[in-house]
C-alpha cells in the first residue's frame, strides 16, 4: 500500500504571496512548491449524500491535540478496519501550523484516518479561497456544499473552512488505492464529528 500524501506544494507559494496563514502536508516530505499561482475559476458544485453504511460509535473521551476530535473506535468504523490509537504531530508551514492526528491501520503503516486542523487567522476566508484555487485544476476537484462554511474535495482529501479554522480530512481503506471521490462520503462523516467541536 502506497503512503498517502496531502498535497499542498502549490499553496505554499500562493500563501506566501498573500501573507496569510494556511498549508500543511500529511507527509513529512512535502512536495516542492510550485513557481506559478493558479487562476481562480469556478468549480462545479457537486451534491453528495452521506453513506448510511457506516455507523459511528458514540463519542468517548478522546486524546489530546487533533486526536481529541475523533476516538480510535470512531476512526476504526470510518476506515472499516482496525486502526491504532491516534498519534499527534504538527507541521509548520509558516505562518500556519497544522495539528495532525494520524490513525494508522493495525497491522500496517498507512493511515486509515487523518485529521489536520489549523488556525487560519483573521484572513481565513481569503486564504481558503487561494488554497481552493490552487487545487481547481485537479480532475477530481469538487465543491462540497453543506460542510462547514465552505468545503471542497481534491486529491484524497476533504478540505473544510469553518470560520478561521481550516481542516484537511482523510479516510482510507486498507484494501483499495486510490479511493478518489469514493472517500468523500466517509470524509463528510468525519467532518460531522470534528466540526461541532471547533
Amino acid at each position: 500500500m502506497k503512503p498517502y500524501r496531502i498535497r499542498l506544494g502549490a499553496v505554499a507559494v500562493v500563501l506566501a504571496t498573500l501573507g496569510v496563514a494556511c498549508g500543511g502536508s500529511s507527509s513529512d516530505d512535502a512536495e516542492p512548491a510550485a513557481t506559478q499561482t493558479t487562476a481562480v475559476t469556478t468549480a462545479p458544485v457537486v451534491s453528495t449524500t452521506v453513506s448510511p453504511t457506516v455507523t459511528l460509535p458514540a463519542a468517548t473521551p478522546a486524546g489530546t491535540g487533533a486526536c481529541k476530535y475523533v476516538t480510535t473506535a470512531q476512526a476504526t468504523a470510518l476506515a472499516t478496519s482496525p486502526v491504532k490509537a491516534g498519534v499527534n504531530r504538527t507541521l509548520s508551514t509558516p505562518p500556519v501550523t497544522f495539528d495532525y492526528c494520524d490513525y494508522i491501520f493495525d497491522p500496517g503503516n498507512a493511515p486509515g484516518v487523518t485529521v489536520a486542523v489549523a488556525d487560519l487567522g483573521t484572513g481565513g476566508a481569503s486564504l481558503f479561497a487561494a488554497f481552493k484555487a490552487s487545487k481547481v485544476s485537479e480532475s477530481d476537484h469538487q465543491v462540497v456544499p453543506g460542510v462547514g462554511d465552505e468545503a471542497f474535495f481534491s486529491g484524497t482529501n476533504l478540505n473544510v473552512r469553518k470560520g478561521n479554522k481550516g481542516l484537511i480530512l482523510f479516510v482510507g481503506r486498507i484494501s483499495s488505492l486510490p479511493r478518489g471521490v469514493g472517500a468523500l462520503a466517509d470524509e463528510r462523516r468525519l467532518a460531522e464529528l470534528v466540526l461541532p467541536q471547533l
